[in-house]
């Protein structure tokens, strides 16, 4: 079996079923999920009536199913929206921010935070692997 990592996804509330059968589908495992709370420095970010909550969905997967999911998430970025991805700890946090006229990947490490265009996903994978060790 392929090694596997611990992935927080946060993402909209309606589209967490979704996320569990992919997950499952291919041969990941969903461990627990839990409402959103927003870091107190990015509060304003998150504007109350315009956005569906958001869900913290904890899961296992695979290297490969990771990165399939988290190249399917920076190429559905829309413009207005700033993926976050926190690979400083053991487990990687990848979120959606919604911020005008931002189109791009914040991938956050232990040895600090660099932005990548969205056409930049080889070294965004690049930058995952070698925090998990991979």
């Amino acid at each position: 079996m392929e090694d596997e990592f611990r992935l927080n996804w946060i993402g909209p509330h309606g589209d967490v079923s979704n996320l569990s059968r992919h997950v499952t589908g291919g041969g990941g495992r969903v461990e627990s999920s839990a409402p959103f709370e927003p870091p107190p420095d990015e509060i304003d970010l998150y504007p109350d009536g315009q956005f569906e909550p958001l869900t913290v969905v904890t899961v296992a997967v695979a290297v490969s199913l990771g990165l399939k999911l988290i190249r399917e998430t920076i190429k559905d970025l829309r413009g207005r929206q700033a993926l976050i991805l926190d690979i400083s700890g053991d487990t990687v946090t990848s979120r959606i921010v919604p911020l005008d006229g931002v189109d791009h990947v914040i991938v956050k490490s232990a040895s600090g935070v660099e932005t990548f265009a969205v056409a930049q996903t080889i070294a965004i994978e690049e930058a995952l692997l070698k925090a998990i060790g991979k």
